[in-house]
């Protein structure tokens, strides 16, 4: 990128496609929809990104990035993921440089545009945390999957007579529910040399309970991210819409 103040604004121009095309009627309301969107995208560009962020990156990736950028604009992506989107362009300049790529924009772009504003909140919170804390499991989950976060499943085995009968490696597959139900009245069968079995009193009745806690934390690839590309999220309400409202 040539360090040019006046290129970074004529670009954003350009790519998001400015100049309206004026029409009549419903073309009118069209093109008013899209120049809203246009003027709050450029806004949020020429606030979170400077020339001299993106300055060492190859013209060619940058422009990749803002056509990807472009796209969410017109997909009607809430301001507040556009600023994550517009950050991250700023963050890849200045980690990457001359390296940087667009696929790596693009990669996590689908992560961020996505995010609802409760998530933002959410995830802003367990950054600074340093954590995931305890919060909505409904958000957690929907974290999951988007991937940021990773489940792992903390098993407890307890024995209400003996604890020398703990289970402790109990396997229960691909369990998605908090708490398995418990398991009660668990007799062992002992063999004798005679081929027979024998339940001495100690083994009879013994009842034992499984709690089974879905623990969420931050995924291997979000953790990367934040190291590389630097928290986002930070002070993301003060250039969120004017009502708080983001979707």
């Amino acid at each position: 990128m040539k360090n040019d103040n006046a290129m970074l604004p004529r670009i954003i121009d350009s790519v998001l496609g400015a100049v309206p095309v004026v029409g009549s009627g419903m073309q009118n309301v069209y093109d008013e929809w899209r120049q809203n969107k246009i003027n709050i995208a450029r806004d949020v560009i020429l606030k979170n990104v400077r020339q001299g962020d993106i300055e060492q990156l190859h013209q060619d990736q940058f422009f990749s990035m803002m056509a990807r950028f472009s796209r969410s604009v017109h997909e009607g992506a809430a301001k507040s993921n556009l600023v994550l989107l517009a950050r991250l362009i700023t963050g890849i300049g200045h980690a990457d440089k001359d390296k940087g790529r667009a696929e790596t924009f693009n990669q996590y772009a689908n992560m961020l545009e996505n995010l609802t504003w409760a998530e933002m909140v959410f995830l802003s919170r367990c950054i600074k945390a340093g954590e995931v804390i305890s919060g909505s499991t409904e958000i957690k989950q929907v974290l999951y999957q988007k991937g940021f976060f990773v489940q792992r499943f903390d098993t407890t085995v307890l024995n209400n007579k003996s604890v020398t009968n703990q289970r402790s490696e109990l396997y229960f597959g691909d369990v998605y529910k908090h708490t398995a139900p418990r398991i009660e009245q668990i007799s062992m069968p002992i063999f004798n040399w005679f081929g027979n079995t024998d339940n001495n009193e100690q083994n009879k009745n013994v009842p034992y309970k499984v709690d089974i806690d879905v623990v969420y934390e931050f995924s291997s690839k979000f953790w990367e991210f934040l190291q590389k590309y630097g928290n986002l999220w930070e002070n993301i309400s003060k250039e969120s819409d004017d009502d708080g409202k983001c979707e």
